[in-house]
């Protein structure tokens, strides 16, 4: 057992120190009303299965919705100049293409899709909107607080705490030693002292562990990517009726 902490600890130290707990200004506020399904950590490639979720009329992509940014591009059959000038006319219709590709992925299509940028996204697959479908699409950016009935969530995909390998084994870790979120909780402590927000939800991904603290209010989605020595905890956060529940896909009837 002390092993473990040990190891936690100089982990913690590695993280903070070489990576700093970054903190940027929320992006966008809000305001959406329904049943909200939070997920991240999808890295869709070109053999990736149906993405089993439940109804709901909002779906939140908290970052890394592909495995590579050339996904996007074949997805979308465009170039990375052609999707990331702004200028060219065309540039929405190849994202609209390109969504309208991710939609299909999913065994249930909401009304209205906010897709979040994570480390593993094209950098320029934001600010847009469309109709794709019957499906609303918005390109958001890094951190975006949504109000949902009388709860406040600030999304993000979790980059902004820690590298990947870093977050995933302290994340695993912590939460095996029943201490999880641990990451999460310094980040959102920064934030606090940031950000004009006193009562709200952080919902993260990027480490792959899934976990949720209601005392503390943080999420973690988990992740949908297998790994050689460890199997994807596939899971997702659900807002409904003033209520948060963190859902195991194994557990969920679709």
């Amino acid at each position: 057992m002390y092993k473990f902490i040990f190891i936690v600890f100089i982990l913690v130290l590695f993280s903070i120190f070489s990576i700093p707990l970054k903190i940027f200004a929320i992006s966008q506020f809000i305001e959406i009303g329904g049943k909200t399904i939070f997920i991240s950590d999808i890295h869709l490639n070109l053999n990736s299965k149906k993405i089993e979720i439940e109804d709901a009329k909002n779906l939140v992509i908290v970052g890394d919705l592909f495995a590579i940014p050339k996904i996007f591009e074949i997805f979308s059959n465009g170039s990375k100049d052609e999707l990331k000038d702004e200028l060219i006319s065309k540039r929405y219709l190849k994202i609209q293409q390109g969504f309208s590709k991710v939609l299909g992925y999913f065994n249930k299509i909401p009304e209205n899709l906010y897709y979040i940028p994570g480390n593993m996204d094209p950098i320029y697959l934001k600010n847009f909107s469309f109709k794709c479908n019957e499906t609303n699409v918005y390109g958001l950016n890094n951190i975006v607080a949504f109000k949902i009935n009388n709860i406040t969530i600030v999304a993000h995909h979790g980059h902004f705490i820690a590298k990947g390998r870093i977050d995933f084994l302290i994340s695993l870790i912590t939460k095996r030693l029943r201490k999880p979120l641990l990451l999460e909780k310094l980040w959102k402590n920064k934030l606090l002292k940031k950000l004009n927000l006193d009562n709200f939800w952080l919902i993260v991904g990027h480490s792959h562990i899934p976990a949720i603290d209601y005392k503390e209010k943080i999420a973690n989605c988990g992740g949908w990517k297998d790994y050689i020595l460890k199997k994807a905890e596939r899971a997702y956060v659900v807002v409904e009726d003033n209520n948060i529940l963190l859902k195991h896909v194994d557990k969920v009837k679709s």
